[in-house]
């Protein structure tokens, strides 16, 4: 799954991402990332896994909590063929993104984006890696 389209008509795979955050102090923590994306096209799924980590560096305001985080992990890519056909293949990754966090309420926060790139490098097919552009948000609870 390449971040670039390979025509007009396809649209982005969706999924689900979660984190986890450890503050240290006010401006940097260490996060645990989790994310899978799928997409189906001519009848073959693709899905992508993405299990990654690494530290977060913060600036937070009143309101609102802009970070910038560094991530390395393991991303699966599989694919299903149907007939009970499938496989995949892990690879290392690593990349890294920013964010913004809006406070609505105490403990809740409104993640107004989050953007990430990765660049999986895979052993076992030459000279093969996956550039991966995620976006995302949703609803942060904070402790």
């Amino acid at each position: 799954l390449d971040s670039a389209a390979q025509s007009t008509n396809v649209s982005v795979p969706l999924g689900f991402a979660s984190d986890i955050a450890v503050n240290v102090n006010h401006w940097f923590g260490v996060e645990g990332d989790i994310s899978y994306n799928a997409k189906s096209v001519s009848g073959v799924t693709v899905g992508v896994l993405t299990f990654a980590g690494g530290p977060r560096f913060s600036m937070r305001g009143n309101k609102t909590e802009f970070y910038v985080h560094a991530l390395i992990g393991d991303t699966q890519v599989g694919a299903g063929f149907g007939y009970g056909i499938s496989g995949s293949v892990n690879a290392l990754s690593y990349g890294g993104g920013v964010g913004l966090n809006i406070k609505v309420a105490n403990h809740v926060m409104i993640r107004a984006f989050e953007v990430d790139y990765l660049n999986a490098r895979f052993n076992n097919l030459i000279g093969s890696s996956v550039n991966l552009l995620k976006a995302n948000t949703g609803v942060v609870f904070t402790f």
